[in-house]
C-alpha cells in the first residue's frame, strides 16, 4: 500500500531486478492507482511497461525530450507495421509499413523467415533516435 495517497507519484524504474510475479504485481497497483485518478509519472527503460501502462510517452534522447504523446499516436509515426527479415549476409532487416497490404506486400516479395508484426514503442525509439535500447 503507499501512504499517504499522493495525488501525483513519482516512479523511478520501479521494477527493476523485480521477478516477473512481483512485477506483474506492481503493474497492477500502478493501474490501480491511475483508475483511482491519481498521476503517476513513471520513468522507465522497458519500453514495453511505458506501452502497457502509460497514457503519455515521452522519449528522451541526450537529455532531451523528442516526443511526447499517446503511445498510439506515437507509433503512428512510423508507420503500423515492421516487416522483418534476415538478408543474405544474416544481418537482420527491419522495414516500417504504414498499412497491412504494404506489409503483406513486401512479404510476399521476400523468401522464407520473414515476420510481420505491429509497430511498438521501441520502433518509434530507434525511428526518432536512431539508437537501440540498452
Amino acid at each position: 500500500a503507499l501512504l499517504p495517497q499522493p495525488q501525483v507519484l513519482f516512479l523511478d524504474e520501479p521494477s527493476i531486478g523485480l521477478d516477473p510475479q512481483i512485477r506483474r504485481q506492481m503493474w497492477d497497483q500502478i493501474r490501480r492507482t491511475k483508475i483511482e485518478g491519481r498521476t503517476i509519472v513513471l520513468t522507465t527503460h522497458y519500453i514495453e511497461e511505458a506501452e502497457a501502462l502509460c497514457d503519455r510517452v515521452g522519449i528522451l534522447s541526450r537529455g532531451r525530450l523528442i516526443a511526447l504523446d499517446a503511445p498510439q499516436s506515437l507509433k503512428a509515426i512510423v508507420g503500423e507495421y515492421v516487416v522483418e527479415f534476415i538478408d543474405p549476409g544474416g544481418k537482420l532487416i527491419q522495414e516500417i509499413c504504414r498499412n497491412p497490404e504494404e506489409a503483406h506486400a513486401l512479404a510476399r516479395r521476400r523468401e522464407n523467415g520473414v515476420t510481420v508484426r505491429k509497430t511498438n514503442l521501441e520502433d518509434v525509439f530507434i525511428k526518432l533516435t536512431g539508437e537501440r535500447i540498452e
